[in-house]
């Protein structure tokens, strides 16, 4: 019987050294150098069956190694089970989920109090989106709304996606074979629209800024030239460069921003 938690190998040679390694190895040519011998010889002692044999038992164990070692099966660690465990794990599917609920019963008060803290302390988007799931799941169970198709392949097995935490019911459907590649293409379009919010404020700015300079005295208009002309690592930028104008924004945004006298 073989114990549990214990592989089981095949040993071709029993005991150590090396003249058990070197038989191994050699096996399959003696046998072989045999049936040669013993070729020259059938036609008095052998009959060719015998010779056939000899050849087929050599080239057979000079193509078929040791069989690997067995795999090792581990059983459920829980007393009275002899289901095999799961990957990692010292127990069973069945018994882990239990010992799961268990844990969940014992630990039941300071698992609440874990999410109340956790709930108090979200930001606004994300309490906006756990209200936006909370609405929606509310609904389902209601009945007030069903389930649609995968808007991308018509699956049945599929997920919400809210795109609008203020309009929870207009979620889109999306299976779950397609929903990575959905996030992925909002995110993009996400970052998308953020760069180019970002380059219409930018160039808004600017020419206010641009603007506002060219009423300011001479005076304080050299002293903004001088701060933008000083590139980084003392380099010194002339007045088309593309840096030279975001120095010279910059440093209208720190006189703006200087106590008055």
């Amino acid at each position: 019987m073989v114990p549990e938690n214990r592989p089981v190998t095949h040993q071709p040679c029993q005991g150590g050294g090396v003249l058990p390694l070197l038989w191994d190895g050699l096996r399959p040519a003696f046998c072989c150098v045999c049936a040669l011998a013993l070729h020259g010889f059938s036609c008095v002692f052998f009959s060719p069956s015998c010779i056939l044999f000899a050849l087929v038992a050599s080239t057979s164990q000079s193509h078929n190694p040791s069989p690997p070692p067995l795999k090792l099966i581990r059983f459920c660690g829980a007393e009275g089970c002899r289901r095999v465990a799961r990957t990692r794990g010292r127990h069973c599917k069945p018994c882990h989920a239990a010992a799961v609920r268990r844990w969940r019963e014992a630990h039941r008060t300071e698992l609440a109090v874990r999410r109340r803290d956790a709930a108090a302390n979200r930001d606004p988007d994300t309490r906006a989106r756990d209200v936006a799931r909370a609405t929606l799941a509310m609904a389902l169970r209601r009945k007030k709304i069903a389930r649609g198709r995968c808007r991308v392949c018509d699956g049945r097995d599929v997920i919400a996606i809210i795109a609008d935490p203020t309009a929870p019911l207009e979620a889109e459907w999306i299976c779950r074979a397609d929903r990575q590649a959905e996030i992925e293409r909002r995110q993009a379009d996400n970052a998308r629209r953020t760069a180019a919010t970002a380059q219409s404020n930018w160039e808004r700015d600017r020419a206010e800024a641009l603007a506002a300079i060219a009423l300011l005295p001479p005076a304080i208009q050299a002293e903004l030239a001088a701060i933008a002309v000083r590139g980084p690592g003392g380099m010194r930028l002339s007045p088309e460069a593309p840096f030279y104008v975001i120095q010279l924004v910059r440093a209208y945004k720190a006189w703006l921003s200087k106590p008055l006298p």
